[in-house]
């Protein structure tokens, strides 16, 4: 399952600062850039998500949640632009499914 990450700040914990978020309006980028990516193998690394997800655009920063139950294995990808981490959501959404997967 893909979806559009509920809190857009570095690695989940925060919001965009003022500053960044006036640049990305200005930019006309205000939109999500990071994606949630869940259902994912146990064995991911963060370069397999990177290749993966790079082919929707430019990939900023990669994070792979580490000591999950087995099978509940999740991780962010975040986008330069907020239109490549929508592509991305809708490309891939209950379709993409990594080797050793359970499901899409």
């Amino acid at each position: 399952e893909v979806v559009m990450a509920k809190n857009q700040g570095m690695f989940g914990q925060q919001s965009a600062t003022s500053d960044e978020h006036s640049a990305m309006v200005q930019a006309g980028d205000a939109g999500p850039r990071k994606i949630h990516v869940g259902s994912l193998p146990d064995s991911i690394t963060e370069w397999q998500l990177r290749q993966e997800f790079s082919r929707f655009g430019t990939v900023t920063d990669v994070m792979v949640k580490t000591g999950c139950e087995p099978g509940r294995q999740w991780g962010f990808v975040t986008f330069q632009r907020s239109a490549e981490a929508q592509v991305a959501k809708e490309s891939t959404d209950r379709i993409l499914m990594f080797p050793g997967s359970e499901k899409p």
